[in-house]
C-alpha cells in the first residue's frame, strides 16, 4: 500500500514537471528572444544597396527594414550593424512551439502599416548605378516557429526577400574612341512607369497588392548632361511592375561631335516584371541607332536581336 501511495506520488510530480515545461513553452514571459536575418532571392543577391554593373548587391550598414510580427498593424525597425540585425526594442516570440507568419519590408517607413506601407519615389532617380539602392524597395514573408532556427526570424532562400520594382539598365556606347559625346536627357514614357505606390501585404506573395497613388506619372526624365569620356556610359533606373498597351518608349537628346541629335524608340517590351533586370546596350551611329543586344532575366543575360531606331538632327548647331 505504501508502495502504491509513493508511486502515485512520483506520477503526480512528474505530471506537474510536464505542466511547467508546457506552460513556459507558450509563456510570452518565458526566455524566447527573437532574433532576424535576411537576404534576397535570385542569383545569389544578398540584398539591394550598394549593386554592381553584375546587377549582385549587399546589405550597408545603418539600413533599416521594417517587420510586422503576427496580428500587427504596425512595424518595428531593424537596423544592420556591424553584429547583425537589431531593434531598439527587445523582441519576443508569443511561444517556443507554434508557427507564426511574418511580414517585412525595405527601407523602414514610421508611417507604415501592415495595409498600406509607402514605397520610393521613383521620380526622383538620377539613372546612377551607385544611388539605385535609394529607390529599391523589398518585400518578404516567412512562416516558422522558434524552434525552427533558435528563434531567428529568418528571411533567407526559399523566405528570402524579393524585388518589387523591375531594373531597366541603358548602356550607351560610342560609334567611335574618338567622338566627343554629350547626352543631355534620357526619357522613358509608359503608362504608369512611375506612379507613386504604397505596398499592401497579404497572406502571401500572391496576395500582397500594389496600390497606386495619383497623379498618374507614365514619363520618367533623367538630365543627366553627362560627357561620355570612356567608350560607354551606363543609366540604370527602376520603374513599377507593368503591362504596357504598347511598348515602353524610351528617347534620348544629345550632342555628338558639335551636332545636336534626338533619337527614341519604342521597339523594347512591353512587360516588365518586378525583381527582373532588363539590359539594352545602345551604339550612337551617324544616321540612326543600333540597340545591339537586350537581356531579360533574373539578373541573367538572355541576349536579344538588335534593334535599329532612327536619328533625328536638331537644328541647333554646337560650337
Amino acid at each position: 500500500m505504501k508502495k502504491m501511495m509513493l508511486l502515485a506520488g512520483v506520477c503526480c510530480l512528474l505530471a506537474a514537471c510536464q505542466s511547467k515545461e508546457e506552460l513556459q513553452e507558450v509563456n510570452p514571459e518565458s526566455n524566447a528572444p527573437m532574433f532576424l536575418e535576411a537576404s534576397i532571392a535570385s542569383g545569389g543577391v544578398t540584398s539591394r544597396t550598394t549593386t554592381s554593373e553584375q546587377g549582385v548587391s549587399n546589405f550597408e550598414l545603418t539600413d533599416r527594414i521594417g517587420l510586422f510580427q503576427p496580428d500587427e498593424d504596425e512595424a518595428s525597425c531593424w537596423e544592420f550593424e556591424e553584429s547583425g540585425w537589431t531593434t531598439e526594442t527587445a523582441m519576443n516570440w508569443e511561444n517556443k512551439v507554434e508557427d507564426f507568419h511574418f511580414c517585412a519590408f525595405y527601407p523602414y517607413e514610421e508611417t507604415a502599416t501592415r495595409s498600406s506601407v509607402p514605397m520610393p519615389d521613383l521620380t526622383a532617380q538620377t539613372g546612377e548605378l551607385e544611388r539605385i539602392g535609394t529607390f529599391d524597395f523589398l518585400a518578404g514573408h516567412c512562416t516558422m516557429s522558434y524552434a525552427d532556427a533558435a528563434g531567428v526570424v529568418s528571411f533567407t532562400e526559399d523566405n528570402a526577400f524579393h524585388h518589387v520594382y523591375a531594373m531597366l539598365k541603358i548602356v550607351v556606347n560610342k560609334s567611335s574612341a574618338e567622338d566627343e559625346l554629350t547626352i543631355h536627357k534620357v526619357s522613358y514614357e509608359g503608362q504608369d512607369i512611375a506612379t507613386s505606390q504604397t505596398y499592401s501585404f497579404g497572406s502571401s506573395f500572391a496576395e500582397d497588392r500594389l496600390m497606386s497613388g495619383s497623379p498618374s506619372t507614365s514619363v520618367l526624365t533623367l538630365t543627366p548632361e553627362a560627357v561620355v569620356s570612356g567608350e560607354s556610359y551606363t543609366f540604370v533606373v527602376l520603374i513599377n511592375p507593368v503591362t504596357l498597351s504598347s511598348s515602353l518608349k524610351l528617347s534620348f537628346d544629345y550632342t555628338r561631335n558639335g551636332i545636336r541629335y534626338t533619337a527614341s524608340t519604342e521597339n523594347l517590351v512591353s512587360e516588365y516584371a518586378g525583381g527582373k533586370l532588363y539590359t539594352y546596350t545602345i551604339r550612337l551611329k551617324k544616321e540612326n541607332i543600333l540597340i545591339e543586344g537586350n537581356s531579360i532575366g533574373n539578373w541573367e543575360s538572355q541576349v536579344g536581336d538588335d534593334i535599329w531606331i532612327d536619328e533625328n538632327h536638331t537644328p541647333e548647331e554646337m560650337d
